[in-house]
């Protein structure tokens, strides 16, 4: 799952493995599989690993949460994390945007329509009327008509 949230399965159960004793350190693999927020990071960190008693430990970065200069280590990681987030949301934005001025229908074509597989003369699909879908919906224009 993303980590843009901590409502993730996971998470929370192995916060509470730490509240209640069961551990006394996370590993994640980066801090951005942690989180992509920044505010989030920096609610775990105040909530749980800015004190001796918890430990964070992140395979691929050198976090040390017990000194000002490793929180701030993974501050800077969360930081990237979620410019890292925001930039891919923008690209995909933005070429969602550029698809749909050219004219490309993205996602399934709406009832009466369908997607060949053949492919126009500039290599895309360009949707087309499905014969079987527009007779049921002349049939029901028809049947809307007649007072049904």
């Amino acid at each position: 799952m993303t980590g843009g949230t901590l409502e993730r399965p996971g998470l929370p159960a192995a916060l509470k493995m730490l509240s209640r004793g069961q551990s006394d350190t996370l590993v994640v693999v980066k801090v951005d599989r942690l989180s992509r927020s920044l505010r989030d990071l920096g609610l775990l960190v105040d909530a749980y690993f800015r004190h001796d008693r918890y430990h964070l430990l992140s395979l691929c970065g050198m976090a040390n949460t017990h000194t000002a200069a490793g929180r701030m280590l993974l501050m800077n990681l969360g930081n990237y994390a979620q410019f890292e987030r925001e930039i891919i949301s923008e690209r995909t934005r933005e070429a969602m945007q550029y698809l749909k001025q050219k004219g490309i229908v993205l996602g399934s074509p709406i009832y009466g329509y369908r997607v060949p597989r053949q492919l126009d003369d500039k290599g895309r699909r360009v949707v087309e009327e499905d014969p079987t879908e527009q007779a049921t919906l002349r049939r029901m224009i028809a049947l809307r008509e007649a007072g049904f």
